[in-house]
This record gives C-alpha cells, sequence and structure tokens, in this order.
C-alpha cells in the first residue's frame, strides 16, 4: 500500500505532538481523512479538517485497487478489482 493525501488549512482547539501518532496503521483503525486527528488530544475539535485530494494504492499478489478523490473513492470499475 502507498499514497499521499493532501489536507488545507485547518484548525484546532489544541497543539499537536508527533509524539502521539503510532507509526503503523491497522487496518480501518486510522482512515486517512482523520489521519491529522492523531497529532491532537483526546477532546479537540476541529474546524475544516478535510482530506481534499488523496491517492492510495494496493497491491496484493495479482490485484491491484485505487483509492482516490478523482476515482469516486475508488467505487468505479476503472479503479480496479479487490474481490480478485
Amino acid at each position: 500500500m502507498s499514497g499521499t493525501g493532501d489536507f488545507g488549512t485547518f484548525f484546532a482547539t489544541a497543539l499537536s505532538s508527533a509524539h502521539r501518532v503510532p507509526g503503523f496503521n491497522f487496518g480501518a483503525a486510522n482512515p486517512s481523512g482523520t489521519r491529522p486527528e492523531l497529532f491532537f488530544p483526546p477532546g479537540t475539535v476541529f474546524a475544516g479538517l478535510s482530506e481534499n485530494v488523496f491517492s492510495y494504492s494496493y497491491h496484493a499478489g495479482g490485484q491491484r485497487w485505487t483509492d482516490s478523490s478523482s476515482d469516486s473513492s475508488g467505487q468505479i470499475p476503472s479503479a480496479g478489482d479487490i474481490t480478485g
């Protein structure tokens, strides 16, 4: 799995710290659209937090799937076939 996500300017009611972010993401524990929230303590209120442009590619065996803001979040046939 590899990819990128771009976030515009957003505001938070607390200061961030990279020490709060886990080194790995397992399963759907931290969806990419909420990943910046991991930098802030619980209870932080956000305004304007949105993953504007993103593209993530998944490869497993002979299968390939792309989840991006330009392909209906991976829901159109040209995005690939995650079901094999």
